[in-house]
C-alpha cells in the first residue's frame, strides 16, 4: 500500500513538474492583440431557398501588433456572424467573413502574428454547421453590377496574368454553396489600364476595365471563353445560351449585346478611332441585342442591329445612347436615343433618324438625311445636335466645330475677365463710399465732443475716435466701472484721479445698495410692495400693534442711518 501511494506521489510530481514554469516558458506568446470592442455592420441577405431577405449581424475586432511600433499597427481581424437573434453562425476567428446568403458564406482563415499556418485559406462556411473543405484559390472578388440581393464572387490566385489568356477560376453566387470552377479566357486588369498597385472594383469598373467573369444584370453572368467566344451563364452557374460570338456588356452590366459584323462603309464609325483604346472593343461593330435569358431580343420591324453611342463620362463603360440601325438603299440610316438599350429598342419608333454615323475619339458626328451635313453632338447624353455645320465630311465638320468652340471657349473667357474687372470695380466703388461714411461720422462726433464732451451720442462712439479722445472723456466726464478704469489706465489718465474715480463708484454701490435695503425694510413694516416684489402679507410688529411698528422703524431708521452717515 505504501509502495502504490509512494508510486501516484511520483507520478503526481512529474505530471506536476511538465505543467509549470518550465513548460509554460516554452509556450509561445501571442504577438497581437485585439480591441475589446467590436466592429459591426448588419449585411442583409437572401433566404436560400426563397423567402424574404435576412438580417444578419457581422461582428469584427481588430487587431494590432505587439511589436513596439507607435502607435501599433494593425495586423488584420477576427470576424464572426451572427443571426439577428444573437445566435453565433460562425466563430469569430475569421479574418474575412462574405455573407452569401442565409445558409453560407466565404470565410478566409489567415495568421495575425504573421506565423503561417497550414488551415489558412478560403472556405465556404455553412452557417451553424462548418466550413467545407479548403478551397484552392488565394482572393476573391465581388463581380460589380446588378442592384438586387445576389451576390457573385469570382475566385483566382495571386499569379493571374496581366494580360489575355486563358485560366482557371471559381464562381460561387448566392444561390448555390459551392465554388463551379471555370475554364476562361480574359484578364484581371485590362491592359490599356494596367496600373501600379492593386485597384477596388469601383475603379475597375469606372475605368473600364473587364473581368474575364461580368455580371449581367440580376440573373446572368457572362463567362469570356476565348477572345471571340462568350457564353452566358444563370446565377446557379449553369449555361442559359450557346455559345456565340464575344459578348460585350455596357453601363456596368446593364445592356448585353454579342457582335454581329463588323461594317465598312464611308457613313459609318472607322475599324480604328481614338476611343477603341478606352473602350478596348470597336466602335464600328454592329450588335445585336440580348435579354437576360440568353436570347436574342426582339429589334424594330426593319433593323438589322444596334451600335453603341459612347460618352466622356465613363471612359466608355457607361453607352450614353444606342444606334438602331436600318438598311436604306445603297447605304444604312441610324435611329439614335440616349439611355439602356431596351429604352432605345422600346421607343425606336419615335427617334431622329440620320444617313450617317461617325465616331473619332471623343466626338460623336451624325449625317443629316436631308443637307447630307455632317452635325456634331455637343453633348451625347441629351442627344442634342448642337455643332451644325455645311460640312459634307466629318473632318471637316469637327475641324469646323473645334474653331467654333474655341471660339466660344475665348468669348467666355473674355466675357468672365470683364465682369471680374466690373465686379472688381464696384467693390473699390462700395469701399470707397464706406471709407466716406466713416470719416463724415468721424468728424461729426468730434464736433459733437468738442461742443461737450459728455454728450450720450458721444460715450458709446468715443472709443473710435482715438485714445485721446478716450483720456479727454474719462478727465471730463469721470469713469464708471472695472472697464472704464482698465481703460483709463490704458490711456494714460492720471492715476489719482483714477483712484478717486474707483472709491467714489465704490462708495455710490454701496449708498445705492442701503437704500434698497432701506427701501425693502419700509415697505416690509408696511406691507407695500418695494422694487424687489411685495416682502410681507402684513406689516412686522402688526401683531403688537402701531407702537410695535413705530418701534421697528425707529431702529431701521437708525442703522440706515449709520450706514448712509445721515446725522
Amino acid at each position: 500500500m505504501i509502495r502504490l501511494l509512494a508510486s501516484l506521489i511520483a507520478v503526481l510530481g512529474l505530471t506536476l513538474l511538465s505543467s509549470g514554469p518550465a513548460a509554460a516558458a516554452n509556450d509561445p506568446k501571442p504577438r497581437y492583440f485585439c480591441d475589446k470592442h467590436p466592429y459591426t455592420t448588419t449585411p442583409s441577405v437572401i433566404q436560400f431557398g426563397g423567402g424574404p431577405k435576412v438580417s444578419l449581424k457581422l461582428v469584427r475586432f481588430a487587431c494590432y501588433s505587439k511589436r513596439g511600433t507607435r502607435p501599433p499597427s494593425q495586423v488584420g481581424g477576427k470576424s464572426g456572424l451572427q443571426d439577428a437573434r444573437g445566435k453565433w453562425l460562425i466563430p469569430q476567428r475569421y479574418n474575412t467573413i462574405l455573407p452569401l446568403s442565409s445558409a453560407h458564406s466565404l470565410v478566409q482563415l489567415k495568421s495575425v502574428d504573421g506565423k503561417p499556418s497550414r488551415d489558412e485559406g478560403w472556405y465556404v462556411y455553412m452557417h451553424g454547421k462548418g466550413p467545407g473543405p479548403r478551397l484552392s484559390y488565394s482572393r476573391f472578388h465581388r463581380l460589380v453590377g446588378g442592384s438586387g440581393d445576389l451576390d457573385v464572387y469570382v475566385g483566382e490566385n495571386d499569379d493571374a496574368p496581366r494580360t489575355a489568356s486563358p485560366r482557371k477560376v471559381g464562381v460561387i453566387t448566392s444561390v448555390i454553396t459551392s465554388v463551379r470552377p471555370l475554364q476562361v479566357y480574359g484578364v484581371t486588369v485590362n491592359p490599356g489600364f494596367a496600373s501600379q498597385g492593386t485597384v477596388d472594383d469601383y475603379e475597375r469598373a469606372r475605368r473600364g476595365d473587364r473581368w474575364a467573369v461580368e455580371r449581367y444584370g440580376e440573373t446572368a453572368i457572362v463567362v469570356h471563353l476565348s477572345p471571340t467566344e462568350s457564353q452566358m451563364m444563370s446565377m446557379a452557374v449553369e449555361p442559359i445560351s450557346p455559345i456565340m460570338n464575344r459578348i460585350d456588356l455596357f453601363g456596368r452590366g446593364r445592356d448585353a449585346v454579342v457582335g454581329l459584323l463588323q461594317i465598312k462603309h464611308p457613313d459609318m464609325p472607322p475599324e480604328d478611332t481614338g476611343r477603341d483604346v478606352i473602350l478596348g472593343r470597336s466602335v464600328s461593330i454592329l450588335y445585336l441585342p440580348l435579354d437576360p435569358n440568353g436570347s436574342v431580343a426582339a429589334l424594330p420591324e426593319g433593323a438589322i442591329g444596334v451600335m453603341i453611342i459612347p460618352g466622356d463620362t465613363s471612359l466608355g463603360v457607361t453607352a450614353t445612347g444606342w444606334a438602331v440601325v436600318y438598311p436604306k438603299g445603297e447605304g444604312f440610316e441610324f435611329g439614335i436615343g440616349s439611355g439602356s438599350l431596351q429604352g432605345v429598342i422600346a421607343n425606336a419608333a419615335g427617334l431622329p433618324r440620320y444617313a450617317g454615323l461617325h465616331i473619332n475619339g471623343r466626338y460623336v458626328l451624325v449625317k443629316e438625311p436631308r443637307t447630307g451635313y455632317w452635325n456634331v453632338y455637343a453633348d451625347t447624353i441629351k442627344m442634342e445636335v448642337a455643332g451644325e455645320t455645311s460640312e459634307r465630311r466629318p473632318e471637316n465638320a469637327i475641324r469646323v466645330y473645334r474653331a467654333r468652340s474655341d471660339a466660344k471657349q475665348a468669348a467666355d473667357r473674355q466675357l468672365a475677365a470683364q465682369r471680374r474687372a466690373e465686379a472688381e470695380a464696384e467693390r473699390q466703388r462700395l469701399q470707397r463710399e464706406a471709407a466716406a461714411r466713416a470719416a463724415a461720422d468721424r468728424q461729426r462726433l468730434i464736433a459733437i465732443f468738442d461742443r461737450n464732451p459728455c454728450d450720450q451720442r458721444v460715450r458709446s462712439s468715443v472709443i473710435s475716435l482715438g485714445d485721446s479722445y478716450v483720456k479727454r472723456y474719462f478727465e471730463s466726464c469721470g469713469m464708471y466701472g472695472s472697464d472704464d478704469f482698465a481703460r483709463a489706465e490704458r490711456v494714460g489718465v492720471d492715476r489719482n484721479l483714477i483712484e478717486r474715480a474707483r472709491s467714489d463708484y465704490l462708495w455710490k454701490s454701496q449708498q445705492e445698495a442701503a437704500a434698497r435695503q432701506r427701501d425693502n425694510s419700509v415697505a416690509a413694516i408696511t406691507g407695500a410692495s418695494s422694487n424687489w416684489g411685495p416682502v410681507s402679507t402684513k406689516p412686522i410688529g402688526a401683531e403688537y400693534g402701531t407702537y410695535g411698528a413705530e418701534q421697528q422703524r425707529y431702529v431701521w431708521d437708525r442703522e440706515l442711518a449709520k450706514q448712509l452717515r445721515i446725522r
